[in-house]
């Protein structure tokens, strides 16, 4: 089972962008393995309200890291 958590959403003061905090937890296809990690997305907002920039971030190597001590293990 796979689950998406929001954690939190804040707005930034010094321009119009949003952060929403995320959780991700899952396991990988074939094995039992649990797999978990958290990122941010930022959205900038121009003046017409609209998204103009996204950006998703997240520890990749930490994300590699579990998945490849889950192959390990399985």
């Amino acid at each position: 089972m796979t689950t998406i958590t929001g954690v939190g959403l804040y707005g930034e003061v010094t321009r119009r962008a949003v952060l929403v905090a995320w959780r991700f937890t899952g396991t990988l296809a074939g094995t039992a393995q649990r797999v978990e990690f958290h990122g941010d997305d930022r959205l900038e907002l121009g003046e017409d309200g609209l998204i103009h920039a996204y950006r998703c971030l997240y520890d990749q190597r930490f994300v590699l890291r579990q998945i490849k001590g889950a192959a390990a293990g399985s």
